[in-house]
């Protein structure tokens, strides 16, 4: 069993290999976002469609990029997400992928659309993380780093937040058991990123302490692990819903049940701490 409990983890994206780069992380050695020409700024109005509600702006042209570590062969899914600004301001863009099998790959975006406006309307669930994303298509790694170049026009305004990479295959997990009791897990990781990984280890038992139930800034005090008891008496374990498979954690009193699927019904199995 693995034991985070009381840390401040927010994020469980590693989990599922699912990397997001956006304008905060200037990175280091080579990965990371970088803006190599145009003004550039932060915007100092949060926008709730931009990822963690910021953006960069550069009110003529240039260029930005995000680079990953990735090891080579791995086939991955890329998608970027942007802000809409006016409909008068074209900002025709385009989306340059490097560090791939075949070459360079070029895709020209529409900025004053939507991110994946046009598979939002075919029906496809575009959001993740809140905000939605634009699909730049499935590659495969030549190297061990993949970039993705946005470059904008001369006298258009340009705007740079968030690329996302995720594997086409969900890595399976070694572990068996994951505690993260205390921590400020932050809803997408709950609803969109655990479903994920549990679909590919469905024997994963994970813990999580119910939304809001603490200061994200204090973690929790150590708990103490007893016999059918926790010695935390204010902490609660939500349940966590997965729609094929997995597991269903909650908490019953002083026992923990754990939730499988089989048929159609819930068989549940009680387990003491």
């Amino acid at each position: 069993m693995l034991n985070l409990d009381g840390n401040s983890i927010r994020d469980l994206s590693p989990l599922a290999g699912i990397e997001v780069i956006d304008g905060d992380d200037a990175g280091g050695d080579d990965v990371g976002y970088a803006e190599a020409t145009g003004d550039w700024q932060s915007e100092l109005v949060a926008d709730p469609n931009s990822w963690q509600g910021n953006y960069r702006l550069s009110k003529d042209g240039g260029s930005a990029s995000w680079t990953f570590n990735v090891d080579a062969g791995t086939e991955v899914d890329l998608f970027a997400t942007w802000p809409v600004f006016s409909i008068d301001n074209p900002q025709d863009v385009t989306f340059t992928i490097s560090g791939i099998e075949g070459g360079d790959v070029t895709i020209p975006v529409l900025h004053t659309l939507p991110p994946g406006a046009a598979e939002s309307l075919a029906g496809d669930d575009v959001i993740f993380g809140g905000v939605p994303w634009e699909s730049l298509g499935k590659v495969i790694a030549d190297g061990e780093t993949i970039t993705v170049t946005l470059t904008g026009v001369d006298g258009q305004t340009l705007s740079a937040d968030a690329v996302r990479l995720q594997p086409v295959t969900t890595p399976a997990l070694s572990l068996r058991s994951l505690s993260l009791l205390g921590n400020p897990v932050n809803d997408h990781s709950r609803n969109e990123v655990l479903p994920t990984v549990l679909a590919v280890n469905p024997d994963l038992q994970v813990f999580l302490s119910e939304p809001g139930a603490f200061p994200v800034s204090q973690p929790l005090p150590p708990i103490t692990a007893g016999h059918r008891s926790l010695s935390n008496p204010a902490l609660s374990l939500q349940p966590l819903e997965v729609s094929n498979q997995g597991l269903v954690v909650g908490q019953d009193q002083d026992e923990v049940k754990r939730s499988r699927r089989s048929g159609g019904r819930h068989l549940f199995e009680t387990f003491l701490i």
